[in-house]
């Protein structure tokens, strides 16, 4: 899975490589024994089809087309499907348009760190940790008339998630009672 901007550029790169590669391959083919050509032919057309499939999924999903829902589908399937769970962070995440600085700030986490569990795809985050993410992100998806009350349901019936509350003015998540001073997204102290 694509996770930045530079990953695309790198991911785009092999594309090209990849596609230049087969040509100059189907080009010598016939200098090649054939179990060689078709071995050689289909891993390499095997590899750029999956690179092809990340790109357009992280073009999708810069585009903004996901599905919240995904969201908490994946945390109440929390144990059978850890791997996805992350990914699907990982991919709301860019939907939404936030970076990872923008979504440590929502979060009042530091960036090094929840790069480095995004690296991970969150296998190494606590369980409150990873439940804040989920509600942040699927609280951004929402409308703000309706987020409020699948917030506190879902942090209701997850348990054990520490209670914050998205400021729709301002564009900050805020524990209560926990002063801080006024951001938005994007900003660093």
């Amino acid at each position: 899975m694509i996770r930045s901007d530079l990953e695309y550029t790198v991911t785009k790169q092999r594309v090209e490589q990849f596609r230049s590669s087969m040509e100059r391959l189907e080009a010598n083919v016939d200098n090649l024994p054939h179990h060689a050509q078709q071995s050689s032919l289909q891993s390499m057309r095997e590899w750029h089809a999956r690179l092809t499939a990340q790109v357009r999924e992280y073009e999708e999903l810069k585009a903004g087309v996901f599905n919240p829902d995904s969201l908490l589908a994946a945390w109440d399937n929390l144990f059978e499907a850890a791997f996805e769970l992350g990914r699907t962070l990982v991919a709301a995440r860019i939907a939404k348009g936030l970076s990872i600085a923008d979504l440590a700030d929502l979060l009042d986490m530091d960036s090094d760190t929840l790069q480095e569990y995004e690296n991970n795809e969150y296998t190494i985050a606590d369980s409150d940790t990873v439940g804040s993410v989920v509600l942040a992100l699927h609280t951004a998806f929402q409308a703000p008339a309706d987020a409020e009350n699948e917030y506190q349901a879902a942090r209701q019936q997850a348990g054990g998630i520490p209670e914050m509350r998205f400021n729709w003015d301002d564009g900050n998540l805020a524990t209560p009672g926990v002063p801080r001073p006024g951001r938005t997204l994007g900003t660093r102290r």
